[in-house]
């Protein structure tokens, strides 16, 4: 955890995966409206911001058992150097057992020093995310993976993978407006 990764490791783009988002019910994006009781929604995003999407991308069925990882890609930023993000989950059908560093902040730009942390709150169904370039870097632009998080389904039932607190920053510490697409599971 934390170590940058080649360029081609184990993220795939979003043209790799199965697309799973859907539409919530206020347009907003992101599939329908969680059911789980501690879900708030604090990010910075912005539905009507431009092309800097947060994407988080996965199957859409498992089976309980079965150990799944979902991907969270960043597409169009513009000039990004910091995403501190919380990303909650039905910790009733699915266990956090981790997070790997992608390589969007890692090797843009001839490659930087990053600081990654990824771990789970102690409210459950919760993991906070910081992942940074480090100075001098510049900011990022396009678009790649910025953490790959692994669960096991334990409990029959649906799950969001939700953004659903942080903000993406450039250099300066300014924040950058985005989009969220979030990804849901059904667990049999």
């Amino acid at each position: 955890m934390g170590a940058p990764m080649a360029p081609g490791g184990p993220f795939p783009s979003s043209e790799d995966v199965r697309d799973v988002r859907r539409t919530r019910s206020d347009g907003s994006g992101g599939g329908p409206e969680p059911d789980f009781p501690d879900f708030q929604d604090d990010t910075t995003a912005d539905p009507d911001s431009g092309g800097t999407q947060v994407v988080v991308l996965g199957p859409a069925r498992a089976s309980q058992g079965d150990q799944i990882t979902f991907h969270v890609n960043l597409e169009g930023a513009a000039g990004v150097s910091h995403a501190p993000l919380r990303v909650d989950f039905d910790p009733a059908v699915l266990r956090f057992d981790g997070a790997q560093e992608g390589t969007f902040f890692a090797v843009a730009d001839g490659g930087a020093a990053t600081q990654f942390l990824a771990a789970p709150s102690g409210t459950g169904g919760r993991i906070q995310i910081a992942l940074s370039r480090m100075p001098p870097a510049r900011g990022v632009s396009g678009g790649g993976a910025l953490c790959a998080l692994t669960f096991t389904a334990i409990g029959a039932g649906a799950s969001p993978i939700i953004v659903s607190g942080g903000r993406l920053m450039d250099s300066s510490g300014r924040a950058v407006s985005f989009r969220r697409n979030d990804a849901y599971i059904s667990i049999e």
